[in-house]
């Protein structure tokens, strides 16, 4: 028969086995540096987008950046916030955007990508006009 003490230990190693499993399994393939295959399925997908290759006029920039967060999720990326100070100059400007791998647990952060970003040129083709027309193209750097 087990002492309580025994018991006690046996609970606690499990306790820590499991916290390890969790957090190894947060961070398992982490890789802060996007591979040829990963780059190569990113930029077919943002090629194949008549918003971020040019190819279809948006109204508003953000429309652009949501193709292009949607665009990163579903190759199992997620795109850093892009603040409105960013955006200073409406009518014209290029981004360089940070993106991160993401991850099972939705409040663990990825890693951030270093060894490449997205840059995101916009143009307000129709500055004279009451309404706003953007080209926007977007690529891997």
């Amino acid at each position: 028969m087990k002492t309580l003490k025994q018991t006690y230990e046996q609970i606690i190693s499990k306790i820590i086995t499991e916290d390890n499993k969790f957090k190894m399994n947060d961070f398992d393939n982490e890789n802060p540096n996007l591979s040829s295959k990963e780059r190569n399925n990113i930029m077919k997908k943002i090629v194949l987008s008549k918003i971020l290759n040019g190819n279809q006029k948006v109204d508003k920039i953000n429309e652009g950046l949501s193709e292009l967060g949607d665009i990163l999720s579903s190759c199992g990326f997620n795109l850093q916030m892009v603040s409105g100070d960013m955006l200073r100059d409406i009518n014209k400007g290029t981004l360089m955007l940070a993106f991160s791998r993401k991850t099972d647990n939705q409040f663990v952060e990825g890693v951030e990508i270093e060894n490449s970003q997205v840059r995101f040129a916009y143009e307000n083709l129709a500055m004279d006009d009451k309404k706003s027309k953007y080209e926007i193209l977007a690529y891997l750097s």
